[in-house]
């Protein structure tokens, strides 16, 4: 079976072992190139890259990655345009956004860019909700 994944790339986190690297190489298996995230053991990590580039595919080690995700709330966006109750989606966040006013793209980005500045560098494994207090009176 083709899953079409020839090509694709992808970060598997802990990769140097365990769970993490039975789907690095799982996934190279598939042709797909990996970036190995560890955080302690540089040597475990590289043999698992060097079994990932002799199934033909690039791997490349990476050293105690911060991973962090952003949840936004609502955004109106060209996604949007798809909700066939798209106006009353808006409407309700304006009305119950205790910021006053919708999510914007760029707020969302000026998160991700302060998650990438060393102010931010003790935030780890996080999911920030960038969404103007809603969930707070949801």
């Amino acid at each position: 079976m083709d899953l079409k994944l020839r090509g694709k790339r992808a970060l598997v986190t802990g990769s140097s072992r365990g769970i993490g690297r039975s789907i690095a190489l799982s996934l190279a298996d598939l042709k797909v190139d990996v970036a190995i995230n560890y955080l302690r053991n540089r040597e475990r990590a590289e043999e698992t890259a060097r079994e990932i580039e002799a199934r033909g595919v690039r791997a490349l080690v990476l050293k105690g990655m911060r991973i962090n995700a952003v949840s936004a709330g609502t955004v109106d966006t060209d996604a949007l345009l798809h909700f066939p109750n798209r106006e009353e989606l808006l409407d309700g966040a304006r009305q119950r956004t205790p910021a006053g006013r919708l999510v914007h793209p760029q707020d969302v980005a000026n998160v991700v860019i302060y998650l990438c500045t060393e102010y931010a560098s003790m935030i780890h494994g996080q999911t920030l909700i960038v969404d103007g207090g809603y969930s707070i009176v949801a």
